[in-house]
């Protein structure tokens, strides 16, 4: 969805404010809710599980270009999980354990979906509009699972945002990726057990 506003910023940060930052508006966005048992592991993980996910096991994200986002302050802060070796790159702020967001391993697909938790300084919709999609849904929590909806057009969505970063070489300026393309901050990869229990197999099929 493109933001239609003028331009601005939406502000970011962490629960405790030690890492702060901003996403520049306005710009073509992805407002979604992935039930995955890895977003609901990510939760876990970072001992957040309450403030994160929805009744469902929900988890609020945001796909943006990742050079609109903007690290102003603590950056020192930032860390980076792995939910096995092949995972995606689930980032947070070390300080507090909140939420920022997740990135493919390959910084030349140049998008991050950044969790709600770190954007709630000001209102999501004015600056990232509605929500458009609930995804992964089979591996929702709770006696009856939401129904899912428009992965259709999400996809459509991340590839424009993925194309138009490649096209203006944006992914090079992604506060999540040095200049040669390793992240800024060193992963820790979870074993295979804590993955495994972080994901609760009894709560529905592994995404």
């Amino acid at each position: 969805m493109e933001n239609n506003g003028k331009m601005g910023r939406h502000p970011l940060a962490c629960r405790c404010g030690a890492l702060r930052g901003h996403v520049d508006l306005p710009g073509m966005s992805n407002r979604a809710i992935c039930h995955c048992r890895s977003c609901q592991a990510f939760a876990r993980y970072l001992g957040r599980p309450e403030e994160v996910l929805d009744d469902a096991g929900g988890t609020e994200v945001v796909q943006v270009a990742a050079s609109r986002v903007h690290f102003d302050q603590g950056a020192e802060h930032l860390a980076v999980v792995k939910l096995g070796e092949g995972g995606m790159l689930r980032w947070f702020a070390g300080c507090c354990r909140t939420p920022v967001g997740n990135t493919t391993a390959n910084p030349r697909l140049g998008f991050v979906g950044l969790v709600h938790s770190c954007l709630a300084g000001q209102p999501l919709q004015p600056s990232f509009g509605t929500v458009a999609a609930r995804v992964n849904t089979e591996a929702a929590t709770g006696d009856t699972k939401p129904a899912g909806h428009g992965l259709a057009a999400s996809l459509v969505r991340i590839l424009a945002i993925t194309a138009g970063e490649w096209l203006r070489r944006g992914h090079r300026r992604s506060p999540f990726f040095t200049a040669v393309g390793a992240p800024v901050v060193e992963p820790v990869v979870l074993g295979a057990d804590e993955v495994k229990r972080l994901r609760r197999p009894d709560r529905g099929l592994q995404l």
